[in-house]
C-alpha cells in the first residue's frame, strides 16, 4: 500500500466497535482486495484515538489493518478536539518498546495528522510498508479484547503483571525509569478502557491494583514536586486524572489530599496544559460525596473551575462543563446554593453556548440539576441558560449522541445514574426532557453491553413510565424511547388536549397516577370529563368525589396543577392567554383554562380587579393575583407600540445591552461578554435561535428598540456578508441598521477584525465605522470589561440610570474600576487605545 489519501472526519462519533470486523468474510474480502490506487480518496475516521494507540502498541499490524477496514471508513464533521487527542496519542506511542515498520508507520500516521492542523485531507506514505495478515488472525484479534464475550479474569491475568512492572518503575530513583513507568501505565489504563463491554470493570480493577501497590500515592506526590522534570510532572498528573475511580477518589479524600489538589490546581490554572488536567481531577473528585463537594468549594475548587470557564480551549471547557455537572448532581442542596452565590448559572451560559456538543450537553445537565428547587430555580431562569436546553434536544438524537464521544461508550456509573434519577421529577419541563434524553442515551449504551437490568436496579422504570405519559412532547418522547429499548411496555399515551378528554381518558390518567380504585369509581360515577377535571377545586374533591384524607387531596391537586400547566389549549385559546401567563411564570399556566372560561382576553386583562381573579378565575394565591395585575398594566402600552417601528422612547428602554454577533466565530466571545455583564447587574439580550419562525424579525427589532446599548462583536470577517447587501438580507446588517435607527449607544468589540472601507457597506449601516470600539484581549479580559463598563456607564448617566458596576464583583478575578466622568454623549476617543487597560 503505497499511498492512502484519507479525508479526516473528526467528530469523535466513532465507537470502538466501529473498528471491529462485522464478520470474517468482510475481512477476507478486504485482505484480498487490490491495493488502493494513488489517485483514490478514502473518507477515514480513526476509531477512537486513545484506543488506536493502545491497539497499535499491543497488537501491531493486525490492529492497524483493522483500522483500515471498510467498517471504519466513514464521514464526519471537523473537530479541533480530536487533534489534541491525536497529539497526546502520538506521544503515548513513544512508550512502545519494539521497533517495527508497523510501529514506525503508526507514529508517522499520528504525526502527519497533527501537522496537517486545519487541512481536511491528509496523506500517509510508506514505500517499504507492507501488511501481511490472515483473516483468522484478525478474528482472533477481535475475540481477544474487543467483544462483549471478553473474559475479565483472563484480561486481568495479562494486564496486572504489566501494571505491577510499571509501578515498580514509577517508584524508581532514576528519572528515566520513572518516565518509562508512567508511559507504560498510561498505555495499560487506556487499553483497559478500550475493552468493549468490560472496559469499565477492567479499568476499575487495574486502578485498584494501582492504589494497593502504592502507585496512586506516587502519582499524587509527583504532580506538585517541582524538583522533578516537567514531563514527569505532566504525565503523572495526566495519569492521576485517568485513574480516579470510586476507590481512588475515596483514598484521596481520606488521605486529606483535597487541599493539596486544590492548591496545585490554583497554582497551574494559567498553564493551559496543566489546567486541563487539574480541572479533570476536580471533575472526578466532585463525584465522591456531598461532604467532599462542600469541602472542595470552601477550599476554592469551584473558583478554579469558574475561572477556567473564561478559556477558549475546547478541551478545558469540556472538563469545566463535566465538573460543574458532577458538582450539581453530587453536591446536594447546600452545594447548589453555594454555586448560585458564585454565579455558576451565568458561567454555564458560555459552556452551553459552545460549539462542542459534549461541552454544551454537560453544561445543560448542570443547569437542569441546579433548577431542581424553588430557591435556586429563579437564579437559573435569570441566567438565560435554561432556554438553551430545548434547541439542543431538538437537534440531537440520544442514540447517536451516545456514540459521539469516547467518554460515552461505557456509560455513566450506576451511582451517577441513581443520583441523576432524583432530578427526573423536576419542576421544570426543560430539566425533565434533558434527563429523559440522557436515560434514552444510556439505554442504547447498556443494550450494547447487555446490562439493561441496571435500569430496574436503580428504580428508573416507574419514573420513566410516568414521564412517558406526560403532556410534555420532548419528555414523553425520550422517556418512551428509553422504555422501548429496556423492553418495557409503554403506558397509554393521552392526548395533550385535556379539554377534549372523555371520562375514559380521565380515568386512565388517574389510574396512571396510582390513586385507589375507590377514587376511580367516584370519577366514573360522576362522569368527569376533561372540562370538569380542569375546573375541579379541592372542595369538589372533598364533597363530591369523597376524598376526605387531606394529604391525598393535596397530592391530587398537585398532579392536577401540573396537568393544567402542560395541557394544550390551542383549540380554544385564540387570544394566546396561555403564552401571556407563561411569560409571567410557567406555573401561572394553571389558571389558563378557568380564565378562558370566564371570557378573559388580553384586552380585558388591564381592566381586571383582584376580586375578578379570585372569584371568577380561581386564582387563590394573593401573590399570584398581584403579579398578574402588575403584568396586565403593561399590556396597553405594549399593544400600542407597532412591531414594525423599532424606535422606542428612552423611558421604555428596559434592556441595558443587546449583543449582536456572527454565529460561526463570534458566539463564544458574545456569550462571555453576556456573562460578565449579567454578573454586574446589567440586563442583557442575546439571540439564542429560540424565537419561533415568523416572529423572529418582529421580536428581534423590538428588543433592539428597547435596548439602551448595542454591542456588536466584530470577529474575523464579521461584516463580509454585509458588503453589497443592499436588500438587507444579512442578520448583522438588519441588527446594526435597527440599532442606528433606534439611536442606541453602539459599542463595537473588535477581535481579530479588519474594518472594510466605509463605501463598501450599505448606506443604512455606514455610520458603524465611526463609532469608537474596544479591542478585545483574551489574556486581559478584566481590563476589557472595565473599559466596556466605562462605555456603558457613560450611556447610563446620560439616560439618568444608576449603575452598580462601581463595586467589586463576586466573580473570581473580576473587579470593575470606577467609571470615568464625561459629559458628552459620544465615548471619548482618548478612552480607546490599541492596548487594554493594565
Amino acid at each position: 500500500m503505497d499511498l492512502l489519501d484519507a479525508s479526516m472526519a473528526s467528530n469523535d462519533s466513532c465507537t470502538p466497535e466501529d473498528g471491529v470486523p462485522a464478520n470474517n468474510r468482510d475481512h477476507e474480502a478486504f485482505v484480498e482486495s487490490k491495493p488502493i490506487a494513488e489517485s483514490t480518496e478514502v473518507d477515514f475516521t480513526p476509531v477512537n484515538d486513545r484506543i488506536n494507540a493502545a491497539m497499535l502498541a499491543q497488537h501491531g499490524s493486525e490492529s492497524l489493518l483493522s483500522l483500515l477496514h471498510p467498517s471504519t471508513l466513514r464521514c464526519g464533521s471537523p473537530h479541533n478536539l480530536r487533534r489534541n487527542r491525536l497529539k497526546k496519542d502520538a506521544s503515548s506511542m513513544d512508550a512502545v518498546s519494539d521497533s517495527s515498520p508497523v510501529t514506525d508507520h503508526a507514529k508517522r500516521f499520528y504525526s502527519v495528522i497533527e501537522s496537517e492542523n486545519e487541512k481536511s485531507t491528509v496523506k500517509i506514505t510508506s514505500d517499504s510498508f507492507k501488511l501481511k495478515c490472515q483473516p483468522k488472525e484478525l478474528k482472533n484479534l477481535a475475540d481477544k479484547g474487543y467483544t462483549q464475550e471478553s473474559d475479565l479474569a483472563k484480561a486481568l491475568s495479562t494486564l496486572v503483571p504489566k501494571l505491577q512492572a510499571g509501578i515498580s518503575l514509577l517508584k524508581s530513583k532514576f528519572l528515566d525509569e520513572r518516565l518509562d513507568g508512567l508511559k507504560q501505565l498510561e498505555i495499560l489504563i487506556e487499553e483497559g478502557w478500550s475493552y468493549l463491554g468490560i472496559g469499565r470493570d477492567l479499568t476499575y480493577e487495574l486502578c485498584d491494583v494501582l492504589r494497593r501497590e502504592g502507585g496512586l500515592d506516587e502519582l499524587i506526590n509527583s504532580c506538585d514536586d517541582e524538583t522533578l522534570p516537567y514531563e514527569i510532572q505532566f504525565k503523572a498528573a495526566h495519569l492521576l486524572s485517568r485513574t480516579l475511580t470510586v476507590g481512588n477518589r475515596d483514598h484521596l479524600a481520606k488521605a486529606n489530599a483535597l487541599q493539596r489538589v486544590v492548591n496545585w490546581a490554583q497554582k497551574v490554572q494559567k498553564n493551559r496544559a496543566f489546567c486541563q488536567i487539574a480541572i479533570a481531577i476536580l471533575e472526578c473528585l466532585f463525584k465522591h460525596s456531598k461532604n467532599t463537594c462542600m469541602l472542595l468549594i470552601k477550599m476554592g475548587g469551584l473558583d478554579v473551575i469558574l475561572f477556567s470557564c473564561r478559556s477558549l480551549e475546547i478541551s478545558i471547557l469540556r472538563y469545566c462543563s463535566k465538573a460543574l455537572a458532577n458538582l450539581s448532581i453530587y453536591g446536594g442542596y447546600l452545594c447548589r446554593c453555594e454555586m448560585i452565590k458564585c454565579n455558576t448559572p451565568e458561567w454555564l451560559f458560555p459552556l452551553a453556548f459552545a460549539e462542542d456538543d459534549s461541552t454544551r450537553y454537560y453544561a445543560l445537565l448542570a443547569i437542569a440539576a441546579l433548577c431542581s428547587s424553588k430557591e435556586t430555580e429563579m437564579a437559573v431562569v435569570r441566567s438565560g441558560t435554561l432556554e438553551l436546553v430545548e434547541p439542543f434536544l431538538q437537534t440531537h438524537d440520544p442514540l447517536e449522541f451516545g456514540k459521539h464521544d469516547a467518554e460515552h461508550i461505557h456509560g455513566q456509573s450506576k451511582e451517577w445514574l441513581g443520583r441523576l434519577l432524583r432530578f427526573l421529577p423536576s419542576r421544570r419541563e426543560e430539566a425533565q426532557s434533558l434527563i429523559a434524553f440522557h436515560f434514552a442515551m444510556e439505554a442504547g449504551i447498556r443494550r450494547e453491553q447487555n446490562k439493561l437490568k441496571l435500569f430496574r436496579e436503580i428504580g428508573a422504570i416507574a419514573p420513566l413510565k410516568r414521564l412517558a405519559c406526560s403532556q410534555s412532547k420532548l419528555s414523553s418522547r425520550f422517556a418512551s424511547q428509553a422504555l422501548r429499548i429496556v423492553g418495557e411496555d409503554l403506558p397509554d399515551k393521552l392526548s395533550p388536549r385535556v379539554p377534549l378528554w372523555t371520562n375514559e381518558n380521565v380515568i386512565c390518567w388517574i389510574h396512571q397516577l396510582g390513586f385507589s380504585e375507590k377514587i376511580l369509581n367516584a370519577f366514573r360515577e360522576c362522569q368527569v370529563d376533561g372540562d370538569l377535571l380542569l375546573l375541579m377545586t379541592e372542595e369538589n374533591l372533598a364533597n363530591d368525589i369523597g376524598i376526605h384524607n387531606g394529604i391525598i387531596r393535596k397530592r391530587f391537586i398537585r398532579e392536577l396543577n401540573e396537568l393544567r400547566q402542560t395541557a394544550d389549549y390551542h383549540s380554544i385559546d385564540s387570544p394566546h392567554l396561555n403564552d401571556w401567563l407563561y411569560n409571567i411564570a410557567p406555573e401561572f399556566r394553571r389558571y389558563t383554562y378557568q380564565m378562558l372560561k370566564a371570557r378573559v382576553s388580553l384586552k380585558v386583562l388591564p381592566k381586571l380587579k383582584e376580586d375578578h381573579l379570585l372569584k371568577d378565575c380561581g386564582v387563590l394565591s394573593g401573590i399570584h393575583r398581584l403579579l398578574i395585575l402588575e403584568a396586565a398594566k403593561s399590556i396597553s402600552s405594549d399593544v400600542s407600540n407597532s412591531p414594525s417601528s423599532p424606535v422606542a422612547c428612552e423611558s421604555k428602554r428596559n434592556i441595558d445591552v443587546f449583543i449582536s454577533y456572527r454565529r460561526n466565530n463570534g458566539s463564544m466571545l458574545a456569550s462571555l461578554i453576556k456573562v460578565y455583564l449579567q454578573i454586574l447587574g446589567y440586563s442583557v439580550f442575546i439571540d439564542i435561535e429560540k424565537l419561533p419562525v415568523g416572529k423572529f424579525d418582529e421580536n428581534l427589532l423590538k428588543s433592539i428598540g428597547k435596548s439602551r446599548c448595542f454591542i456588536i462583536v466584530l470577529t474575523s470577517h464579521a461584516l463580509d456578508r454585509c458588503i453589497g447587501d443592499h436588500q438587507c438580507n444579512d442578520w448583522i446588517h438588519k441588527e446594526v441598521a435597527a440599532a442606528i435607527r433606534s439611536k442606541c449607544q453602539i459599542i463595537p468589540i473588535i477581535d481579530n477584525f479588519n474594518w472594510p472601507q466605509r463605501e463598501q457597506l450599505p448606506e443604512d449601516m455606514r455610520d458603524l465605522v465611526s463609532y469608537n470600539g474596544i479591542v478585545w484581549s483574551h489574556d486581559l479580559q478584566d481590563a476589557c470589561i472595565n473599559r466596556l463598563c466605562t462605555f456603558l456607564n457613560t450611556s447610563d448617566r446620560l439616560n439618568g440610570q444608576s449603575c452598580d458596576a462601581e463595586s467589586e464583583c463576586d466573580s473570581p478575578g473580576l473587579t470593575i474600576v470606577k467609571p470615568r466622568q464625561t459629559s458628552s454623549c459620544a465615548v471619548p476617543s482618548s478612552a480607546v487605545t490599541d492596548e487594554p487597560l493594565q
